[in-house]
């Protein structure tokens, strides 16, 4: 080639914006166009005459050394791709086609610049990692399932471990799942239909899973050819929705509960204040008339109004402390509790002959031990309060699982009809109007009971059969952390 052609070539090849160069078997740069300085920053006298290998990025060296040594002359093209190290230091990707002709001992390469899609490439994967995004298509009429590397981490497996074929990808759907998507992709085929589902999906792992699955559906002339679409991981979505709901759910209760209490209150509370007013008038009347025998009885019907007040807004204050005023909890036995309330209830143990027993062996619990008490002494002395013709006799006893302690405080007292059951731990609830007490005890003790994750219920057969009213409490471990919310 005489020196015009070689400048006619050198001219042509430096109006590419890839990379041209010949190496000799040494792989020594003997020619680069000018999209080599340009791309690289190099200057001409830095890069002619030395080995292309020595701008190969470190990382990258064995395997592109492997792709030089398996090139003969006229044995085709090698393709591979690699990093060069640019004059500044960065790294710039490439694609390489390397060949030696028929004849030659050059090496002719050309290597095009992919940093950038690189970049968009990893950023989008990054993307789609944070976002938990994957991506997939299928082919209808060669049944092709191609899953991007972000769907396979979704499935927790690797291309390596796992080949998917639409038949295993849908058996890796929950059972619930898999007649939704089973049909979505039917119609997909038979009737060009797109699908966007939540639906739960079990892992290679094992987990189970919430995942938006989306596909569109390409169709030609009528056909649908394929269907691809994303596969994004919504489980903390759907977790936050559940609680979302829960708390909607727990708060409308609340308000529920909140409005038949205020209604409950200021009828009970209207009561004794009746009471109060209407002897009021009479004790105006008896002073006006000098009845001076019926003031006294005026003056205590007032007073004992008064006393109804004030124990009603004692119990409620009480009601309203439960679950807000928090007391450090702790472990304690069921038999050192029944031993404490005991010693408290000792005036009304002797004014009704009254006998407490533990029954067997009991267990240890954790929590505030002020309002385990006030449960223990409500439920023990109300057994004393509506006993039967016998003397009064509470037994308590307990049962335990690995998830919780059961206690059952029996007595032998008045019972409690069925229909009462659910009843008597509402608000204000008595089983009869000449009931001593404000009819709060027992919700308070349910409250107490509920904050300490628990839940109480009574099984009576019916009048003087006497009663058996269970609380159950998760047990905890040592670290107080619960096991089981029974």
């Amino acid at each position: 080639m005489n020196i015009r052609q070689q400048k006619k070539s050198k001219e042509f090849f430096d109006l590419s914006i890839d990379l041209y160069c010949i190496l000799n078997q040494a792989h020594h740069l003997l020619f680069v166009n000018k999209a080599f300085y340009e791309l690289l920053g190099y200057s001409e006298e830095t890069v002619l005459n030395r080995s292309l290998i020595g701008y190969v990025q470190l990382a990258d060296r064995e395997k592109f050394s492997e792709g030089l040594s398996t090139l003969a002359p006229g044995d085709g093209v090698v393709e591979f791709e690699s990093r060069l190290i640019s004059a500044n230091g960065t790294d710039r990707h490439f694609r390489w086609r390397i060949n030696i002709p028929e004849g030659s001992e050059e090496l002719y390469a050309t290597a095009r610049d992919i940093t950038d899609q690189k970049r968009h490439s990893s950023i989008i994967e990054q993307t789609h990692r944070i976002a938990k995004v994957g991506g997939w298509e299928y082919n209808f009429i060669t049944h092709e399932l191609f899953w991007t590397d972000e769907t396979y981490r979704l499935h927790d497996t690797t291309p390596e471990e796992f080949t998917p074929d639409v038949s295993r990808a849908i058996d890796l759907y929950a059972p619930e799942s898999v007649p939704v998507i089973t049909e979505a992709l039917r119609a997909a085929q038979e009737e060009g239909k797109d699908w966007d589902l939540e639906l739960q999906l079990i892992t290679l792992k094992g987990r189970k899973i919430w995942v938006r699955a989306v596909g569109q559906v390409e169709r030609v002339n009528g056909q649908s050819i394929k269907v691809f679409g994303s596969f994004q991981d919504i489980t903390e979505r759907k977790i936050l929705d559940e609680e979302r709901e829960d708390f909607i759910a727990a708060l409308e209760q609340k308000n529920d509960e909140l409005e038949r209490f205020t209604y409950t209150v200021s009828h009970d509370l209207k009561s004794p204040l009746v009471t109060i007013k209407s002897y009021a008038g009479l004790l105006k009347e008896d002073l006006k008339n000098q009845a001076y025998d019926e003031v006294e009885i005026d003056l205590n019907s007032i007073a004992s109004a008064c006393d109804t007040l004030n124990a009603l807004l004692r119990d409620l204050l009480e009601l309203s402390r439960v679950g807000r005023v928090i007391n450090p909890g702790e472990w304690m036995s069921l038999r050192d509790l029944v031993e404490v309330t005991s010693l408290s209830l000792q005036g009304r143990i002797r004014e009704t002959g009254a006998t407490i027993s533990v029954a067997g062996e009991t267990g240890q619990i954790f929590g505030d031990r002020a309002r385990l008490l006030e449960v223990f002494q409500n439920l023990i002395d109300n057994a004393m309060k509506y006993r039967s013709d016998l003397p009064p006799h509470v037994e308590i006893s307990s049962v335990q699982n690995e998830d919780n302690i059961t206690i059952c405080i029996a007595d032998n007292g008045k019972g409690i009809a069925p229909d009462f059951h659910g009843k008597i731990f509402d608000l204000f609830e008595q089983l009869h109007s000449s009931d001593e007490g404000t009819g709060i005890g027992l919700a308070i003790v349910k409250r107490v009971v509920e904050h300490h994750g628990g839940k109480i219920w009574v099984e009576s057969v019916g009048y003087n059969q006497g009663s058996r009213f269970y609380i159950q409490l998760p047990l905890v471990d040592r670290n107080n952390t619960v096991t089981s919310t029974g």
